[in-house]
């Protein structure tokens, strides 16, 4: 009885962290449309991002007040670690909105979601992390059902192009810092409390020194804001960093194409997207690479 309640467990625990990432990419997921209703009622790209930081980040404050950690104050070592990936964190955001001003926003989205190589190449350089059979027939997948995804139209620009990449490079550099990070011994609601107030200050430092402070009091922009600050922000990113915590960085980056799995899933609910022959052979790619991923049942390596 005890070996089959060990057995049971063991399987729970395999399971809980792919289900964190996943449910953290489907919340990241929603931003497109969260984001586009925003911009419709007063926000652009860089306020809007430096709101769901700083909103999110202040969202959980309140609730550490509410129920601290009880760990030790974090030390200046900590907060230079922190505000080390949180470069990265936000940086993000700031490239891949910025490549849709030289290519179409699904190009530059697609381009952005190459990062899981960029995972995978950079655990083998700086950690020797080995590569296994398993885990490079889910990144080909994943990038196969990346381009059928993709609608081929608008413009090709090199310097999008590498823009895009770069944001997707920077993702990467935040999901591999972290993983191989001391300050991820911490919890993840405090470390996710840290890396969006950084990010969030960042970001508007960015925004006023380019001139695009613009903002709105519009009620359906603010509670769009909201939104995306407690559910695509606070919310997601606390999922997401249990589950790199329970898996690890390459499994957890291609967990995450189940954002714009996210993003054309909404495309057909609310904007009435037609579903192409190509569209669902590229989700069943990404489905099949996560299920092979999960079924693993593996923790590192």
């Amino acid at each position: 009885m005890g070996a089959m309640q060990t057995g049971n467990t063991n399987k729970t625990n395999n399971l809980t962290g792919p289900l964190c990432v996943i449910a953290s990419a489907v919340l990241f997921g929603l931003m497109p449309l969260m984001t586009r209703t925003a911009y419709d009622h007063g926000w652009n790209a860089f306020t809007a991002s430096g709101a769901r930081f700083l909103i999110g980040g202040l969202v959980l404050v309140v609730f550490l007040r509410i129920r601290p950690t009880g760990m030790e104050p974090l030390t200046k070592k900590d907060y230079l670690e922190i505000f080390k990936v949180s470069l990265f964190f936000f940086m993000t955001p700031v490239l891949l909105f910025s490549s849709y001003n030289y290519i179409g926003a699904g190009l530059a989205t697609t381009i952005h979601f190459i990062y899981p190589v960029f995972v995978v190449a950079a655990e083998r350089v700086f950690y020797r992390v080995p590569f296994t059979r398993r885990r490079l027939m889910c990144l080909a997948l994943c990038l196969i059902g990346m381009l059928l995804i993709y609608t081929p139209g608008g413009e090709i620009s090199l310097t999008g192009i590498v823009i895009a990449a770069a944001s997707g490079l920077c993702f990467a550099m935040y999901i591999v810092i972290y993983e191989h990070s001391p300050v991820k011994a911490r919890p993840a609601l405090e470390i996710a409390q840290w890396f969006m107030l950084m990010a969030s200050a960042e970001i508007f430092i960015i925004t006023i020194l380019l001139g695009k402070m613009e903002m709105s009091a519009d009620p359906v922009g603010l509670v769009s804001i909201l939104c995306l600050a407690v559910f695509a922000g606070a919310l997601a990113s606390v999922l997401f960093q249990v589950g790199i915590r329970m898996t690890d960085g390459v499994k957890a980056s291609l967990l995450s194409t189940f954002e714009p799995l996210t993003g054309v899933v909404i495309g057909l609910i609310c904007y009435r997207e037609a579903l192409t022959a190509r569209s669902a052979a590229g989700m069943a790619a990404i489905l099949l690479s996560s299920i092979l991923l999960v079924l693993a049942g593996e923790k590192k390596g």
